[in-house]
């Protein structure tokens, strides 16, 4: 069984604190002259113990004249130890699950297994980002994305970095955004435009509640939820490949029935479609409800 000092240094108090403690529960209030007596510890080490104590809020103080007097506290007070004990614990499980999962998916790639790791919060989203330019060869992003909560929770960082630094290594990006006020106003002034290829979806048919990215053989999924961002990058190569194929099907799908009802941004000139064809389209297909006119713009018979 472990013996009271064991425990009390097992719950966070310093040894030479510990021995200096039970030496005033054993005597009552002491000044440091009357504690050298009881220990073989310094006049300087009782000074620290005493400092250490006080700060705990193990033992109590009081100056009469030019002495000084300390007393314990009572043990009572030991309880914060163990809520204290309770946060580190619960603090070091979830940084052990977060280094499991991570090692985890390093694993899996060397078993030919698919690697998955797991990212929380805006800095773990960050990370989950920064990816689709640092491990990209191919310099070719496909992308879905719910840009509204995009620019909600890292619309800034994404003006001062991932922008700039998507510019910088020259990484084009295709992506299907739904075309929220919010969204619109976001890309005015985008700082990577001309790298930039955009078709928008109407968010009231086809809402987008997260973010995923298709590039070089990764996938990753990101939420924006305001109360738990997080993100997921999974390392596979058929993922990759039934990814990239889903989104090229609904970018050409995209472009042949929306691209007549494609809202302006700065990028014009790829986004913005030929008046005449634009005008045609839209003549064509002014009764017709959405999926009337994929129908149509299909081939599609009844």
């Amino acid at each position: 069984m472990s013996t009271l000092q064991e425990n009390l240094i097992s719950a966070g108090i310093e040894p030479i604190a510990v021995e200096i403690y039970l030496i005033l529960l054993n005597h009552g209030e002491l000044p440091p002259k009357e504690i050298i007596s009881h220990t073989s510890l310094s006049r300087a080490s009782i000074h620290d113990a005493l400092a250490l104590l006080l700060t705990q809020g193990l033992v109590t103080y009081r100056k009469e004249g030019r002495n000084a007097y300390y007393a314990p506290e009572h043990p009572n007070k030991l309880f914060s130890f163990i809520e204290t004990k309770k946060r580190e614990t619960s603090l070091f499980e979830d940084e052990m699950k977060e280094t499991i999962r991570n090692l985890t998916g390093a694993f899996n790639l060397t078993q030919n297994k698919p690697g998955v790791r797991f990212f929380e919060g805006i800095e773990g989203v960050k990370e989950v980002l920064k990816d689709t330019f640092i491990n990209n060869t191919s310099k070719i992003l496909y992308t879905y994305t719910d840009l509204a909560g995009y620019a909600d929770i890292i619309g800034d960082w994404n003006s001062t970095y991932y922008a700039p630094k998507r510019k910088e290594m020259n990484i084009r990006l295709k992506a299907l955004v739904t075309d929220e006020e919010k969204a619109l106003k976001f890309l005015k002034g985008y700082k990577a435009s001309e790298l930039t290829e955009i078709l928008f979806l109407d968010h009231t048919v086809f809402p987008l509640a997260t973010e995923v990215n298709i590039y070089d053989g990764r996938v990753s999924f990101v939420s924006f939820a305001k109360d738990k961002p997080m993100g997921v990058l999974i390392e596979n190569h058929d993922f990759y490949l039934t990814m990239k194929s889903v989104f090229e099907f609904a970018w050409k799908t995209g472009n042949t029935c929306y691209d007549h009802k494609q809202p302006t941004w700065d990028n014009q000139t790829q986004n913005t479609p030929h008046p005449k064809k634009q005008e045609e389209k839209k003549t064509e297909s002014e009764s017709l409800s959405v999926a009337e006119q994929m129908k149509k713009d299909l081939g599609i018979q009844e």
